[in-house]
């Protein structure tokens, strides 16, 4: 036989359920808080880190919520943050970010960003020195003459005198044309058409 309750037994019953759905929902809200962090580090696997604004606490942020908020390093997100669930992580990053609402540049929350559009307050960009070509030669075989490094690559020479690689290399080979500098290509294999190594000497006697 069923027994059917009352309409007043099943309201105070519902009552009753709703009630303790209410506390649950509030205990969880508990654990929950909505505050500002300051993004101060990001890993090179796209984890971040970020300092509470009111109290300094690190809050942990996962690479999605990152990557869903757009967020970079030094910007101000707003979002819900939960306690860390990993205790022995919990007295260093005592805080995870479950939900990322908002983010913007710390400069503008500060106070700093102006009307003025970003190009216009970049430094100018100084326009590159020419190169004395003649004095980097000079450095050059004062370098190769010397007892540091008979021979020597490219990429050291240009150390040395201070010009780009790719640049340098090209000088080398007109000082080589004219016979002032000695270039060796020193080769892994047997038939390969492409040296391993090219060596740059003032001479070849230093591989006697």
């Amino acid at each position: 036989m069923t027994h059917r309750l009352a309409a007043p037994a099943r309201r105070c019953l519902a009552v009753r359920q709703t009630g303790h759905e209410t506390e649950t929902e509030q205990n969880i809200m508990n654990l929950t808080h909505t505050h500002e962090f300051l993004i101060t580090h990001i890993t090179d696997s796209g984890t971040g880190f970020a300092v509470r604004t009111d109290n300094g606490e690190s809050v942990h942020i996962s690479p999605r919520l990152l990557q869903q908020a757009h967020a970079n390093l030094d910007d101000i997100c707003t979002g819900i943050i939960v306690q860390n669930a990993v205790e022995e992580q919990r007295e260093r990053t005592p805080w995870v970010a479950a939900y990322v609402q908002e983010r913007r540049a710390a400069r503008d929350v500060l106070g700093l960003a102006t009307d003025v559009p970003a190009e216009a307050v970049q430094a100018p960009t100084e326009e590159p020195k020419p190169i004395n070509w003649p004095a980097v030669q000079r450095k050059v075989i004062a370098f190769l003459r010397g007892d540091e490094a008979p021979y020597c690559e490219t990429a050291d020479i240009a150390d040395v005198v201070g010009v780009d690689t790719r640049k340098l290399s090209q000088h080398l080979e007109n000082m080589h044309s004219r016979g002032e500098i000695c270039r060796a290509h020193v080769n892994q294999r047997a038939g390969q058409q492409r040296a391993s190594l090219v060596l740059w000497s003032i001479n070849a006697d230093v591989y006697k």
